[in-house]
């Protein structure tokens, strides 16, 4: 399996791993005591050459303090004091060394307890010199000055019997000795630690070529398998193909490739003929289709003739009706009052019927696309001023009030629009804000620019629109109760018409939700590019 050889190829890497680690830990080991015994044999030797040479530089002072009497105290008190500093520094050393030694090293301990007895000899030689140097005068003039200076020098040179400077001349030789003994032992560890350390990365590194070469070759073999087989899949190749029958994670994977092509194949034949009948069907939704467009083509026709004729039917008979009436109006057979009464209502009823004629015609004629306003370039400001001043007319006989209010952006605003339908859509909103408002109030006509748009915007104090009414406001025939309950010969085809017309000028009309009394409905329309940019 291949998941066994990597652990165990991974897990030989850790071991090689941790065996370098504890080699290192080891060599460093190693190493710093080697170095610790080289450091303590030279501070051995440094201090044994400065006991010598203070030693010396006393023995020079003690001379000229006999002979001439002319030496600085100061002088002899330093040099006793580096002296006395130079043997406690053995001392220190030489308990370094201790540490430092072996348990079984029986070499190392006779050197140590010899080292011992040499500083005890030189300790027993500086106290037996204090007392002298401390007592020195100039010699008499009657003294033999030779016997006095072999005296002296038997006191700095022999204790005991023995000859300290050969005592002194042995211990620094040892120590040169044991000095050269330990640089040439740290060499030696560190040029094995090196050899070791060298041996182990090769070791590393063979062992990491040969695994990654091994895993490679195993690896390489079956992937290739596995790409060109997805490959022949993605350019709809499914022919079958010997798989392999390793039991590893590659073999695995080819024969769950082939269990995966035999089951594409499957697919696609079942997609084949989903396909072939979803074609069938297809087609014979398409010719459906087809059959309903005409059929509703023909519809649309005879609706667009069926309003045309109502608008020639309507429109005659109300014209001769509306003629024979001022005719009999003038006439003087009949009582004048009887036939003013009779030919009032007529007239009444034939504009009634004129206007929902016109309503007819003019809905039929928005919803169809062939219908297209020309549209020009015009203020604006004009057009809502005129359409304002039509409105009076309706408005005075009924007490009601119109207040128009313009700022300067909206007065200076170009549209694009055809002129006559936006101020029937203008009109259509302001007649309905006159006919459903009580007498005595006043509707507020505002005209402003907001951005890119011109909002024309009508506010009355009339009978208003409930919630459900404002979702169904712009819905042909449609009339609210309370519209209604005030008046019951309307169409509901007013404010669709002005929805269609303000819909043409790429604007919008709605009601405005935010009303407790009354309404308030708003027109936006697009200004001219040139307009926006002033």
């Amino acid at each position: 399996m291949l998941r066994t050889r990597l652990i165990l190829a991974f897990g030989a890497l850790v071991v090689v791993a941790l065996v370098q680690l504890g080699f290192t830990w080891w060599a460093t080991r190693a190493a710093t005591l080697q170095s610790k015994k080289s450091n303590v044999t030279a501070q051995l030797l440094t201090h044994y050459l400065d006991v010598g040479a203070n030693k010396q530089r006393l023995k020079v002072w003690f001379a000229q303090k006999m002979l001439t009497g002319d030496t600085a105290t100061a002088d002899r008190d330093q040099l006793i004091s580096q002296m006395r500093l130079s043997l406690a520094a053995l001392d220190v050393a030489l308990e370094q060394s201790e540490r430092l030694r072996a348990d079984n090293d029986q070499a190392a301990t006779a050197a140590i307890e010899l080292e011992r007895g040499t500083v005890a000899l030189l300790k027993n030689n500086f106290d037996a010199l204090m007392g002298t140097l401390r007592r020195t005068t100039p010699l008499a003039a009657d003294t033999e000055k030779s016997a006095a200076w072999r005296d002296a020098i038997d006191l700095f040179d022999r204790l005991e019997g023995r000859d300290m400077r050969l005592l002194l001349a042995d211990a620094v030789y040892r120590q040169r000795i044991a000095n050269e003994s330990a640089t040439a032992a740290l060499a030696s560890e560190i040029s094995r630690i090196r050899d070791a350390a060298l041996f182990l990365a090769l070791l590393v590194v063979t062992f990491s070529v040969i695994a990654t070469f091994f895993f490679i070759a195993r690896i390489q073999r079956p992937i290739s398998r596995v790409v060109e087989r997805t490959q022949a899949f993605a350019h709809g190749d499914y022919a079958e193909v010997p798989t392999s029958t390793s039991k590893d994670e590659f073999g695995r994977l080819e024969r769950a490739l082939e269990a995966m092509r035999a089951q594409l194949v499957v697919a696609r034949e079942r997609d084949q003929s989903v396909q072939s009948a979803l074609e069938r069907l297809v087609a014979e939704r398409t010719r459906a289709l087809s059959e309903s467009y005409e059929a509703l083509m023909q519809v649309d026709a005879r609706r667009r003739q069926f309003f045309a004729d109502i608008g020639h039917e309507v429109r005659t008979p109300i014209t001769v009706i509306r003629g024979e009436a001022e005719l009999a109006l003038r006439g003087t057979t009949l009582n004048e009052s009887d036939y003013r009464d009779s030919f009032l209502r007529i007239i009444d009823a034939s504009e009634n019927l004129t206007q929902r004629s016109n309503e007819l015609i003019e809905l039929a004629r928005s919803e169809f696309a062939d219908h297209k306003p020309e549209h020009v370039l015009r203020p604006i400001a004009l057009i809502f001023r005129r359409t304002v001043d039509q409105a009076m007319a309706i408005a005075m006989p009924r007490s009601i009030g119109l207040a128009l209010v313009i700022d300067d952006h909206f007065e200076t605003a170009i549209v694009s629009c055809d002129a006559p339908k936006l101020s029937q859509a203008i009109m259509i909103v302001l007649d309905n804000a006159i006919r459903y408002s009580p007498s005595h109030t006043t509707v507020c006509v505002r005209g402003s620019v907001d951005h890119d748009q011109a909002i024309m915007s009508v506010e009355d104090q009339g009978i208003g629109f409930t919630a459900s009414d404002r979702e169904q406001v712009f819905t042909r025939h449609f009339r609210g109760d309370r519209a209604r309950a005030l008046r019951a010969d309307g169409m509901g085809l007013g404010l669709t018409i002005a929805h269609a017309i303000v819909a043409s000028h790429g604007g919008e009309i709605y009601i405005d939700a935010d009303r407790h009394v009354g309404a308030r409905v708003v027109i936006k329309v697009p200004l001219h590019y040139e307009s926006t940019n002033r």
